[in-house]
């Protein structure tokens, strides 16, 4: 049987948060948990199939990746330590996942089957207000992001994307592995658009190419972050 201290990885916030919810989980519910383990680049939950599992980040990150207009990827979430997956779906009667949640780093994460979670949630009011507001929180926020994202040019879709990378990123100095061509089917705009951007953004310091790769460090991702937040909050 899988205790509570399973969290203890976990860093105090994230660890605490996940103590209070479960201080009343039932026993079967812990009886039901499993550990698994998902390499880089694998997908966690997959777009279509059967709802069946929630999933609890221990480890690593991820993305959301949804298929947006005209069939151009869109990154819409970033998932990290002690986040909860999987809920959506139940909340808005759904029988299958919306959306791909794919690892960025390897990832360690415990799962439970849907069932046994939502009887647990069902039956324990402060669980269910609990999950409740943090579902009405999320839904509000992908709402606005994703209206938002229909509207941003290239360049600000890129420091969006860029900052996505960058917060995910083990070391230090992120360096962006996609190519040109991939960062414009990941966007949604030509390879001489991206091209463009790019090149404005080295001369402004918010980045620097190598060997034709792209480096973030410290101070430009601040910088872009700084750029972000005076975006949206003129947006407002």
């Amino acid at each position: 049987m899988m205790k509570k201290d399973i969290f203890d990885r976990l860093p105090s916030g994230e660890r605490e948060d996940l103590e209070n919810l479960f201080q009343t989980c039932p026993a079967n519910v812990f009886d039901a948990m499993d550990i698994v383990h998902v390499k880089k680049g694998d997908t966690i939950i997959r777009s279509g199939k059967t709802c069946s599992y929630i999933y609890i980040f221990l480890e690593g990150n991820a993305q959301g990746v949804e298929m947006h207009l005209e069939e151009k990827i869109y990154v819409f979430k970033s998932f990290s330590l002690g986040r909860i997956v999987g809920e959506l779906e139940y909340f808005l009667e759904k029988d299958v996942y919306d959306a791909d949640i794919q690892a960025v780093t390897d990832c360690t994460l415990v799962r439970i089957p849907q069932k046994v979670w939502f009887a647990w949630v069902e039956s324990d009011i402060r669980v269910l207000r609990n999950r409740s507001r943090y579902i009405i929180s999320e839904l509000t926020k992908q709402l606005r992001s994703g209206r938002e994202y229909l509207f941003l040019d290239c360049y600000d879709r890129m420091i969006l994307y860029f900052l996505q990378q960058y917060e995910n990123s083990v070391s230090s100095v992120c360096v962006i592995k996609k190519t040109r061509p991939q960062l414009a089917d990941l966007l949604g705009f030509s390879t001489r658009t991206i091209n463009r951007s790019i090149g404005k953004m080295e001369n402004e310091g918010l980045l620097t190419t190598v060997h034709g790769k792209i480096h973030i460090s410290p101070d430009q991702a601040e910088k872009m972050q700084n750029y972000s937040d005076q975006m949206f909050l003129a947006e407002s």
